[in-house]
């Protein structure tokens, strides 16, 4: 019940204090001014712009790690130097490949082998077929012989009309002759049928002998890939920003590549090694990607940076990260970075101002220091070759923006509840005016109704926030709202 009349009860006030402000300051807010301690200003038509300030450090949005892939062994040499810019495909080092080579050699070895396999099985399947064939028309040939000559005896001893028991000798052979063909037919076909079997097998087998003959060929085309990759190259173009092993040690064997990520760690210049880390075949620096934003970590022997996609990594209070979205236009000043057209070994006393562009808001906050912060990268636009690597550079972010609007000095503006209102000074008299804003700036507000480029407005006193011009009739001079004071 007491929470309930509290409502009511604050409800009712503001009600009161907004009607008895609008009649005020239609009514009742008309004076003489008074010269001696007065301040104005004057209401404008202006561009008006609304802003965020930021910094961070330069990163590159791709740092890229690379190693050696497959190949292990010692450095024998080391061509990249620190802060070189460095083709695609152009040789960074070398390791030892004698290890390398050797499995060239076995895996060669093995495709022979395999190959051998192969043609062998068919080879000895063919011959074996080849000679019982030749057995065979041998044989059989033989068989017939020796028939045809029993038979050319049987004819003879009959013509002479022999004795009976030579015929019948004659007729023994031919029959025992016509027995030895059929069973040499019968064995050698037998001995045919078996060798074109064992063809039809080997044949059979190819495929799996095949299989195996493809599987020596993918592991020597492995052999000599990895034997290529004891010379290392760059993937891509870029600078080298760290080089993680000397002459004579063993770098670690991984696979290289690039890809994109976001960290908001600083890196040190070209001639530098990075504070983010950076991993073989991932990116680390500050980017925009397809998916959220996310932080990687990682190592490689070299680590290459691509120096026309630079941004910084900024930090931007919790009050103010709601007007940040990606796409705002940002600029940044690089206090410490002459102007590329300076006089070589002149120092810069303005520093640099570059065009940016937001390209990502990070979706969870940062606290340090009980602060509540939200990361946001800003992608420069067009970076000079003198930019370096972990330069810091102080952002403003464009989150808003309006042509020709009436604007007035925000400190003009007084705030009652939901009514605001200025003075309005015409002559040596002023009136107080109720006023609807639009865009708030940095330092000046939109007015939409109200007041006219041109007029007169005089300065608050103080920076109360209730009004200078005194008391509202009917408010009873409120300072608060009832149910007590803190």
């Amino acid at each position: 019940m007491r929470q309930r009349t509290a409502i009511i009860n604050g409800a009712l006030v503001i009600a009161v204090v907004t009607v008895g402000a609008i009649s005020y300051f239609t009514i009742g807010g008309t004076k003489t001014a008074s010269a001696s301690t007065e301040r104005t200003t004057t209401a404008v038509k202006t561009n008006l712009v609304a802003s965020v300030a930021a910094s961070g450090n330069v990163t590159s949005a791709v740092t890229t790690g690379v190693s050696f892939s497959g190949c292990s062994g010692k450095l024998t040499s080391i061509s990249a130097k620190l802060g070189q810019a460095v083709k695609a495909g152009q040789e960074l080092a070398t390791v030892d490949p004698s290890d390398a080579q050797t499995a060239v050699t076995t895996a060669q070895n093995n495709v022979t082998a395999a190959e051998a396999g192969v043609d062998n099985s068919i080879s000895a399947a063919q011959l074996s077929l080849s000679n019982a064939e030749s057995s065979m028309s041998l044989d059989v040939s033989n068989a017939q012989d020796d028939l045809n000559t029993a038979n050319a005896a049987l004819t003879a001893d009959t013509a002479a009309k022999a004795p009976a028991d030579s015929i019948s000798k004659d007729q023994q052979s031919v029959t025992q002759a016509e027995q030895s063909l059929s069973s040499t037919k019968l064995k050698d076909q037998q001995q045919v049928s078996s060798a074109e079997l064992s063809l039809s097998q080997a044949r059979a087998s190819t495929s799996q002998s095949a299989s195996s003959l493809s599987t020596a060929k993918t592991d020597l085309a492995t052999a000599e890939q990895n034997l290529a990759n004891c010379t290392l190259t760059s993937p891509s173009a870029g600078t080298v920003i760290a080089i993680n092993s000397t002459l004579g040690e063993t770098p670690s064997s991984t696979s290289s590549g690039s890809t994109s990520s976001s960290s908001g760690g600083s890196s040190s210049g070209s001639t530098g090694s990075s504070s983010s880390g950076s991993s073989s075949s991932t990116t680390s620096g500050t980017s925009t990607t397809s998916s959220s934003s996310s932080s990687s970590s990682s190592t490689g022997f070299i680590t290459l940076a691509d120096m026309s996609q630079l941004q910084i990594k900024s930090y931007v209070s919790e009050a103010d990260i709601a007007t940040v979205k990606v796409g705002d236009a940002a600029s940044v000043v690089f206090s410490a970075l002459a102007p590329v057209s300076a006089t070589p070994g002149a120092t810069s006393t303005s520093g640099t101002t570059l065009a940016g562009t937001v390209t990502e808001v990070d979706p969870t906050s940062t606290v340090s220091s009980n602060v509540v912060e939200y990361g946001v990268t800003i992608s420069i636009t067009a970076p000079p070759a003198n930019l370096r690597l972990g330069q810091t550079g102080s952002a403003t972010i464009t989150t808003a923006s309006k042509e020709s609007v009436v604007a007035v000095t925000t400190t003009a503006i007084t705030t009652l509840g939901p009514v605001k209102s200025v003075t309005v000074k015409t002559g040596s008299t002023t009136k107080t005016v109720v006023v609807t804003t639009g865009l708030v700036g940095n330092a000046q507000t939109e007015i939409t109704s109200g007041v006219n480029a041109g007029d007169v407005l005089v300065l608050p006193a103080t920076t109360s926030t209730s009004l200078t011009t005194g008391g509202i009739p009917g408010a009873g001079g409120l300072t608060g709202f009832g149910g007590g004071g803190r």
